[in-house]
């Protein structure tokens, strides 16, 4: 089978990098054709072109590092409608975790050379394609912050460092939210989370029930307007107990829209993708069965 290996050379350490070329070597000994490209940058806009023209004709796309290349790379695998197998070298690897995906070269074989593969949703906001997670709040500034100081690969103690820079100076946003047409919250400060997958970072899972085979998004939102507030909801969404707090705003849909009363950053499967404006708002949607997935 010819299938692509797109690496992140900025992912990932001494150890892990180690077992791409170790993955490399196992397909190659099994017979299969790989074709390596390399994103070189952490946000993956090296790749576009170059990868949508290697996928042309290939069983399937190996993304080498974390949830941000998954993001980036996502669009060309869901036009050339190749399979997709996430080999986790990131700090959170939600994508991996998902589908039980592992570093683990006969794992990867596994799923290439067995029939184990499904097709699940994925999601536009703006046009823009996700697979995971929108977000817009506190972890959405965080991420800023996080990509704002990036010089490379980062770690967990990164994201804690700069989580206690945005608690100093707090961006609590007042927030208005549709689901199909329905208002579900009114300029209410707070962290609007639309999720198409149920994991998210540290494993706190605030879509716990959420499915990426339903043809549905989660929205959930958070209210927060002070910064006991927060650290109240991180400890309650951590517990599961957000689930039975009727302030907890959780409903499903085809579609949302997310307007802000001020500027604030939106984050896409973990990436900064930019800055939400008064009078400009996010239009999300599904797309169901939309994306191509190796099981192991």
């Amino acid at each position: 089978m010819r299938v692509v290996v797109l690496r992140n050379s900025t992912a990932g350490r001494g150890r892990r990098r180690a077992e791409v070329d170790h993955l490399l070597s196992a397909l190659r000994s099994r017979g299969h054709d790989a074709i390596v490209l390399d994103v070189r940058r952490a946000d993956g806009t090296t790749i576009n072109g170059e990868l949508a023209g290697a996928l042309r004709g290939v069983g399937a796309l190996i993304v080498a590092g974390g949830d941000g290349t998954l993001h980036h790379s996502a669009p060309a695998a869901i036009r050339a409608g190749v399979g997709v197998y996430h080999f986790p070298l990131g700090t959170e690897n939600l994508f991996a975790r998902q589908f039980r995906m592992s570093a683990a070269a006969d794992r990867v074989l596994s799923a290439l050379e067995g029939a184990g593969r499904t097709t699940v949703d994925t999601a536009t906001c703006n046009g823009r394609p996700f697979v995971l997670m929108c977000s817009v709040g506190f972890d959405s500034c965080v991420v800023e912050r996080v990509a704002a100081a990036r010089r490379g690969g980062v770690s967990r103690a990164d994201y804690v460092r700069h989580a206690l820079a945005e608690v100093a100076r707090p961006r609590f946003v007042p927030l208005t939210i549709c689901a199909d047409g329905r208002g579900v919250a009114c300029e209410a400060p707070g962290i609007a989370l639309v999720a198409n997958s149920r994991q998210y970072a540290a494993r706190l899972d605030p879509a716990r029930d959420a499915c990426m085979r339903d043809g549905l998004l989660d929205v959930v939102f958070l209210p927060v307007a002070s910064r006991f507030e927060l650290a109240r909801r991180i400890l309650q969404v951590a517990r599961g107990a957000h689930l039975r707090d009727p302030c907890v705003i959780r409903t499903r849909c085809r579609e949302a829209s997310i307007v802000a009363a001020a500027p604030v950053p939106f984050q896409l499967d973990g990436e900064h993708a930019g800055t939400l404006r008064p009078g400009a708002p996010l239009h999300l949607r599904v797309a169901p069965a939309s994306l191509s997935v190796l099981a192991d």
